[in-house]
């Protein structure tokens, strides 16, 4: 349970379609603007967690953390806005196959594996769960396990057993906690609503991955 590394990916909104807001009386209601509420800006991020640890004093030796990540591009703007000149990189939402799947795994989640992970980089084995979406890659993908031989890990990748959502313990209240306390924000581009999200994801409380 303590080495066992939980993957999953959410989309994130910009805003929502319906809210429920509490107002003081004579309080304004707060206002927001979309160009269609079919269309609303989102991201596609990717968060992993572990169980966390405390040394005997109580102080936390990992905190279980290990990332967030969003699949997004930069490319130059085609045309010009009251925002940006044409040319000028601007971030938009990207798509995910398994080649971007797996250059995340090795770019993002295994040396935060190596860095925030401490029995990780003692070469400990480490299991990295993902459930059965159809970008995943395989346990034995090649490049993967190059990558983790590499950088000198010992990490079992697995997929959690079919219609077990209770498995998988990011989906125990984690990614909703996330979306609430990001949600208490008001991006306005891409960019912020990665921000906003990767901030509500680092505020998270202890509390929140007792699992």
């Amino acid at each position: 349970m303590y080495d066992i590394v939980y993957v999953d990916e959410k989309l994130f909104y910009m805003t929502q379609v319906r809210r429920s807001l509490y107002l003081l009386p004579g309080e304004p209601e707060p206002e927001r603007s979309v160009r269609s509420k079919r269309y609303i800006t989102k991201v596609m991020m990717l968060a992993a967690v572990a169980r966390p640890r405390w040394v005997p004093s109580g102080s936390t030796l990992f905190d279980g953390k290990l990332g967030i990540w969003s699949f997004v591009v930069r490319e130059p703007a085609l045309r010009s806005s009251h925002r940006r000149p044409a040319g000028m990189m601007e971030t938009k939402e990207g798509r995910v196959n398994k080649e971007i799947y797996r250059a995340m795994l090795i770019e993002r989640l295994l040396p935060a594996l190596r860095e925030r992970m401490p029995h990780a980089a003692e070469g400990k084995r480490i299991t990295v769960q993902q459930d059965n979406a159809s970008p995943h890659i395989s346990p034995q993908d090649p490049a993967f396990c190059e990558a983790t031989s590499r950088m000198k890990l010992s990490v079992e990748h697995q997929f959690q057993p079919p219609n077990s959502p209770d498995l998988n313990a990011i989906d125990l209240g984690i990614f909703t906690t996330i979306q609430s306390r990001q949600m208490l924000r008001s991006p306005r581009s891409i960019d912020e609503l990665v921000d906003s999200v990767s901030e509500a994801y680092w505020e998270l409380p202890h509390r929140t991955r007792r699992f």
